[in-house]
């Protein structure tokens, strides 16, 4: 709804702890064939893989979309622990989720990036994830 009340966004970050994939289906459903009025979708998304089970629904949606590049970002590089807990010091001057759109930095290419179709066997991540060693957001772009 947001999309439809202020209209184009270049970028949207979503990151619902446990809704994001629910965020993304329902943005994709919003593109349905059946709906008047489809808000227009940003170029860039990015959103935080919560579980690797999801995955496949990520690549689903995003593929229904229109989205057709992607670079899975790691996170802990730019929001260490003590920010993730709460915990400011010194040390850990802010906490964010990196940079965004062109300037995102996939885990394995840098600023390259990635055809979506690639992403169903990218799963290289997905051992430091479970392990618990990083944990990544899903960057997507689509061409206008």
């Amino acid at each position: 709804d947001l999309l439809r009340v202020f209209g184009y966004a270049v970028y949207m970050k979503i990151d619902v702890e446990s809704s994001t994939i629910d965020c993304l289906e329902s943005l994709a459903e919003s593109q349905s064939e059946g709906n008047r009025s489809p808000v227009p979708l940003p170029k860039f998304l990015s959103m935080e893989l919560e579980a690797a089970s999801l995955f496949e629904r990520f690549y689903e949606n995003l593929q229904r979309m229109g989205y057709l590049f992607y670079k899975a970002c790691r996170q802990y590089i730019y929001s260490p622990a003590p920010c993730e807990q709460g915990r400011y010091s010194r040390e850990v001057p802010g906490c964010g989720s990196g940079p965004f759109g062109t300037a995102a930095v996939d885990y394995q290419q840098g600023l390259r990036w990635k055809g979506l179709s690639e992403l169903p066997s990218d799963r290289r991540w997905v051992e430091e994830f479970e392990s618990g060693l990083d944990w990544f957001d899903l960057h997507a772009m689509r061409v206008a």
